[in-house]
């Protein structure tokens, strides 16, 4: 609000500043240590939820960032998996009834 206060018409349209910004932020940028993406700050070894077709959201672990290429950076996860979708287990191991 201050930028938009700070400015004159007709440059201090406060909806033409907040579009401005969701904008930048649908692009991913590169950071020191990792990437912003839609607001979001992700980081090599961070936890990401991931959405799914289905069913809850998937759990990922990044692993890898790379910005090589044109179309924005590619992120590798390691998706982790549920105690409930245990099949076989041995029979010391307790199954995950929460879920």
């Amino acid at each position: 609000m201050s930028l938009v206060e700070s400015e004159q018409p007709p440059e201090n349209c406060p909806v033409c500043q907040l579009t401005e910004q969701r904008d930048r932020e649908e692009d991913a940028r590169e950071l020191s240590s990792g990437v912003a993406w839609h607001g979001m700050n992700y980081h090599i070894h961070d936890f990401v939820m991931i959405k799914a077709e289905q069913g809850p959201c998937h759990i990922g672990h990044i692993v890898r960032i790379r910005f090589r290429t044109k179309s924005g950076p590619i992120v590798t996860v390691n998706l982790m998996g549920r105690i409930s979708t245990l099949t076989t287990r041995p029979q010391n191991v307790n199954k995950d009834e929460v879920n």
